[in-house]
């Protein structure tokens, strides 16, 4: 069952693997956008800094190596659909409370088939209007701005000092995920 899952799932999953590296330094203007943005409060209630961190380039967690979003390429559709449906056989869990029975998920995917690839509930379940929104927020806060920033810190955490202590280098080179 596993191995017809890992076959449908073929492209979808090469796109998640696949890397890009971009550049961009991030301004003030961007940082103001970026603390209004709606997908903002969903990426910390929605659970997803837990894995992929602050800075969007995940690091070790409870389930793996999670994506980072820093070196992404996914498209909108592509990230609405691994937030909606998680990422079988990972700890990437589903957000939308229909997934798998009902909503279209790696066309036509079931959970009778993903047996225990199946996956796990996500900490808050969203709507289509919520999916869209983090998705977007993933877009415009890590994979338009592949460098990390003080001022992500800041984002996060207003003036800590963490933030101001904040090697920027030292982080970028640790890197971060990628399945």
């Amino acid at each position: 069952m596993l191995s017809k899952t890992v076959c449908r799932l073929g492209a979808a999953a090469a796109m998640v693997v696949t890397a890009a590296f971009g550049v961009s330094t991030a301004s003030a203007a961007d940082i103001s956008v970026l603390e209004k943005h709606p997908g903002k409060s969903l990426w910390e209630n929605a659970g997803c800094m837990n894995c992929h961190k602050w800075h969007g380039m995940g690091g070790s967690g409870y389930g793996g190596t999670p994506i980072n979003f820093r070196e992404g390429t996914l498209t909108q559709d592509q990230l609405e659909e691994v937030i909606a449906c998680g990422r079988p056989g990972t700890a990437m869990p589903l957000h939308r409370k229909d997934a798998y029975q009902g909503y279209d998920c790696y066309g036509g995917l079931t959970k009778e088939e993903l047996g225990e690839d199946m996956p796990s509930k996500g900490r808050q379940m969203l709507n289509g209007r919520q999916i869209s929104y983090l998705a977007d927020w993933v877009i415009k806060a890590f994979q338009e701005r592949p460098e990390v920033t003080k001022e992500d810190c800041s984002l996060f955490f207003g003036a800590s000092k963490m933030c101001t202590r904040l090697q920027v280098d030292q982080l970028m080179r640790a890197g971060g995920g990628g399945h």
